[in-house]
């Protein structure tokens, strides 16, 4: 999500986009990502070179945790 002037712009890794006007739209009930591609994809692009420089080009794996780790996350259910 990114917030930019009175806009608002989310984006999901399973391609759906929302795009609202706070300013108009404080509830966020008017999706405008098809009435204004452009602004959605300047803002999708921002968006994109934030998470880009994030630190999540290794994440770790479930083998180099340590036990107790592992065994909170068996407990969760995220592994077995």
């Amino acid at each position: 999500m990114i917030l930019k002037n009175t806009n608002k712009y989310i984006g999901t890794s399973i391609e759906q986009e929302w795009l609202f006007n706070l300013g108009t739209d404080p509830a966020e009930m008017r999706n405008l990502v098809e009435k204004n591609s452009d602004l959605a994809a300047a803002l999708q692009a921002e968006l994109a070179e934030y998470f880009s420089h994030l630190s999540l080009a290794h994440p770790v794996s479930i083998h180099e945790m340590d036990e107790e780790s592992r065994e909170k996350l068996k407990a969760l259910g995220y592994v077995e």
